[in-house]
This record gives structure tokens, C-alpha cells and sequence, in this order.
């Protein structure tokens, strides 16, 4: 009777996980290896550029969908680069190239970040470089479905125009249409130092912003639709708005997979509150995960789909069962403060270092993006794609201007001697033990035994390897 009750009740969940690990033994079956036949050789390629190409200075990098190889049909996606003065690429443009392929080295020590399986996330079955001149290569068409790509591309040229900082002009290209690739070396250590990488990167926190603008300002408008609100109550059809406006953010960059994902559970989340069902918060993360992983299964690989859920449910456990907070800023302090400590364990295990000073850079940094910097770069995004180029173009300088500020405070609080806690823990066990004494640490006032979380914690300021 029980097992009954259990099937009845989570069928669906049990019938995605189905689905899951049927779709991950297809991608298994399915996908093409390099042969080794071919690796280190000369071969012919044919195919699309599938991705904006990011300029280098050793040459240009990106993505290549392949049609045919050695004449032979067969789709795959190739990570290229060109080395040596390559002609003028862009995405979508149709290529027969001569190329040397190798398969995705594994570059990871420990537990650190393994590039071989963030290549085989991203769905690359292989890395390579072209070998002989662009001469000897053809430009065979171009494919008309990239136009999107087009249209990044051309914005991010506007942003570079309008901002003379490369730094900065970097930093709101991201911030628009989530193309880093002028952000240098010495950019990502500040970012990292600071623990606030996740600010050029198109996700979460930037759709969340989208979304709750759009949703307030539509909220706003609807009133003076009357025959509309007959139709439909105001906060369903301001929802409805908003996701849309959501998801061609989410669009513009490209629908990398951290904006895919930050879209995918903003929709299960909405559609609940849609449909006038009350569901749990802890089923919505659930089915959340089970859609992703149904449309990729290999995202269970990837650091950023543990951290981005684990954000998601650390705020979600130290917002419920408490007393809503009198003062924004302290309810605001709060949840920066569970991020902190709930995140601890998990950036020391992928990473092997953490931010001491994200709290205070995350505080400063987080609603200066929110509130000034990413409405200004979407408002000239919009004005740049009606073509009126001159005040999108003031409005990108506007933009630089008001972040100025913050990077130069970014910059100084890195260079802080106590900026980064270097500790690396390989141990999961010791992983498991860490969050769950956050989780007890994080709870609510007169939660039994919260006091156990401290003690959880000791094993981190411990160097403890692998049994």
C-alpha cells in the first residue's frame, strides 16, 4: 500500500528520471568519439560556425557544427582555433576547413576544474586547429539562422565605440549580451578574489532583476487596459509579460547554459502561481533539476548547475519559517551572509579557495548592477536594435561611467592581503558533512541542535585527502 501511495504521488518524478537516464544512454550511444585514426591528422572538415568567435591574441576561437568529415556525413561540434591572421569570422558562416583534431585533454588537479568534462557538457566532441592558411581553406555561405549572433556582435562593437576603457566596455558586454571575451587574465582575478564572478555572467541574478523590473513596471501599466484586466487578473498577465521579457535577456546571450537553466526554473516557478496551484518551493527546485537534466543529462557534471541550485535553496531555507525582517537592508545582509557560509564548503571542494571579502563586495556590488548599471545597458541594447544608434551610443557611455566606480572598488579590495582563503578539501565526505552543518547553522531560531552546525564546520580549517 505504501509503495502504491509513493508510485501515485511522485509518478511524474519517476517517470522524468526515466526519461533522464534514457536520453543520457542515447547522448552515450550516440555521440561521436575522434577516432584515433584521425587524431593528429590532417582531415577535411564541413560545416557551420556555430558561435560568435572570440578574438584572440594567438588568433580566433569557436565553436564549428560539423556536416561532413573527410566527406563522410557526420554532426558533431569541434572546438576550433585559428591561429596566425585568420580571415574575418562570424557565426553562421559556412566553411570547408583543414583541421587537426585531438580529444579534449584533462588539465584538472584533484578535484579541481576538469576541462575535459566541461567540454563534454558543453557537447564538444573534440578540439583542433586549422593548419593551412585561409587560402587553402573556402568560404562556402552563410547560414541565415544566426542573425541573433549578427545582432551581438554589432552591439558589442557599439559598446567598445561608446567606451574607451576595454575593461569596462568588456565588463557591459557581458553585462548585455554575455560575450567576456575582452575581459583579460588579470580581469577574472579580480572577479575571483572578490568572489564576484557571477556578475559577468549571464544567469540567475541578472534574469531574476529582468524579470522583476518588468513584472513591477507591468503591473504598473496594465491598470490603463481595463477591457484586458477583464480577461485576465493583472498579476497573471504582468507575469506572463515578464517571463517573456526574461527569456529574451536570456536570448541575448546567446542561451548560454547558465541562462538556460536561470530560464527553465523561472518558468516552473511561475507557472504554479498560473496555474492557482500552491507548490511547494522544494518541488518546483525539484522538477527544476529533473527538466534540465531531461534536456541535458550531462549538466550534472557541471560546478555551476551545483552552485546555482544550492544559491536557490540555501535563500529559500534561511527565508522560510522566520519573521519578515523590518529593515530591506538587514533582510538584504542576511541572505548575502547564509550565501557566504552555505557556499563555503562547495567553492573550497571545486575551487580550493574562497572570497573572505565576497560578503562585502557582493553587498556593494550586487544592487549597483541591478539597479543602475544592467537597466541602462539593456534600455541602450533596445534603443540600439530600433536603430536609434546615437543615443544607444550615449547611453553605453553612461553606463561605463556609472561603473567606473565599482570596478575601481573591486580593484582595491582584491588587492587586500586577505582577500582569498586558500584551502582546498578533496574529501566528499568531508563536503557533505560542511553543508549539511551550514544547513543546521542557517536555520531558524529555536531549531533543535543549531548549535551543531559549528562543529560540523571544524573539519574545513583542516587539510583532510581522500581516504
Amino acid at each position: 500500500m505504501k509503495i502504491k501511495l509513493f508510485v501515485t504521488r511522485y509518478f511524474i518524478v519517476i517517470i522524468l528520471l526515466a526519461l533522464i537516464l534514457l536520453h543520457a544512454i542515447f547522448i552515450k550511444i550516440n555521440q561521436w568519439h575522434l577516432p584515433k585514426s584521425l587524431a593528429h591528422k590532417t582531415i577535411l572538415i564541413q560545416g557551420v560556425i556555430s558561435s560568435i568567435p572570440e578574438k584572440k591574441y594567438y588568433g580566433d576561437h569557436f565553436q564549428f557544427e560539423t556536416q561532413k568529415i573527410n566527406h563522410k556525413i557526420i554532426h558533431t561540434t569541434l572546438l576550433i582555433n585559428w591561429y596566425h591572421w585568420p580571415p574575418k569570422l562570424s557565426a553562421g558562416q559556412q566553411w570547408k576547413l583543414h583541421v587537426r583534431l585531438q580529444v579534449p585533454k584533462n588539465f584538472h588537479h584533484s578535484n579541481g576544474f576538469d576541462y575535459a568534462k566541461y567540454l563534454l557538457s558543453q557537447g564538444i566532441a573534440a578540439t583542433g586547429y586549422v593548419v593551412f592558411r585561409h587560402d587553402k581553406n573556402k568560404l562556402i555561405g552563410k547560414n541565415s539562422a544566426y542573425f541573433l549572433d549578427h545582432f551581438r556582435e554589432n552591439v558589442e562593437k557599439q559598446i567598445f565605440d561608446a567606451i574607451k576603457n576595454p575593461t569596462i566596455a568588456a565588463f557591459i558586454s557581458a553585462l548585455s549580451v554575455g560575450l567576456r571575451d575582452g575581459l583579460t587574465e588579470s580581469d577574472w582575478q579580480v572577479f575571483q578574489k572578490t568572489g564576484t564572478n557571477h556578475l559577468v555572467a549571464i544567469a540567475g541574478l541578472h534574469i531574476g532583476f529582468v524579470f522583476t523590473v518588468i513584472y513591477f513596471f507591468s503591473l504598473f501599466s496594465i491598470k490603463f487596459f481595463p477591457k484586458l484586466l477583464l480577461m485576465i487578473p493583472a498579476s497573471h498577465a504582468a507575469k506572463i509579460i515578464s517571463v517573456i521579457g526574461a527569456l529574451s535577456y536570456a536570448a541575448l546571450s546567446g542561451f548560454a547554459i547558465p541562462a538556460q537553466r536561470a530560464s527553465i526554473m523561472l518558468i516552473c516557478f511561475i507557472a504554479g502561481a498560473l496555474c492557482y496551484r500552491k507548490i511547494a518551493i522544494t518541488k518546483r527546485l525539484l522538477f527544476s533539476a529533473l527538466i534540465i537534466l531531461l534536456i541535458n543529462p550531462l549538466n550534472i557534471e557541471s560546478m555551476s548547475f551545483w552552485l546555482s541550485f544550492s544559491s536557490i535553496a540555501l535563500l529559500a531555507w534561511v527565508m522560510s519559517a522566520r519573521l519578515r525582517a523590518s529593515n530591506h537592508i538587514i533582510s538584504w545582509g542576511k541572505m548575502q551572509g547564509a550565501l557566504t557560509i552555505g557556499l563555503l564548503p562547495l567553492m573550497l571542494y571545486f575551487f580550493q579557495q574562497a572570497s573572505l571579502i565576497a560578503f562585502v563586495t557582493n553587498v556593494v556590488a550586487i544592487p549597483w548592477i541591478g539597479f543602475f548599471i544592467l537597466p541602462l545597458s539593456l534600455i541602450a541594447t533596445i534603443l540600439f536594435s530600433l536603430h536609434f544608434y546615437k543615443l544607444s551610443h550615449h547611453l553605453f557611455f553612461l553606463c561605463g561611467k556609472c561603473l567606473f566606480p565599482l570596478w575601481q572598488f573591486l580593484q582595491d579590495a582584491s588587492r587586500t592581503t586577505f582577500a582569498v582563503w586558500h584551502h582546498p578539501i578533496f574529501n566528499p565526505l568531508i563536503l557533505v558533512i560542511a553543508m549539511i552543518a551550514s544547513i543546521f547553522l542557517l536555520a531558524p531560531r529555536g531549531f533543535p541542535a543549531r548549535f551543531l552546525g559549528c562543529f560540523g564546520l571544524l573539519p574545513l580549517f583542516f587539510v583532510i585527502h581522500h581516504f
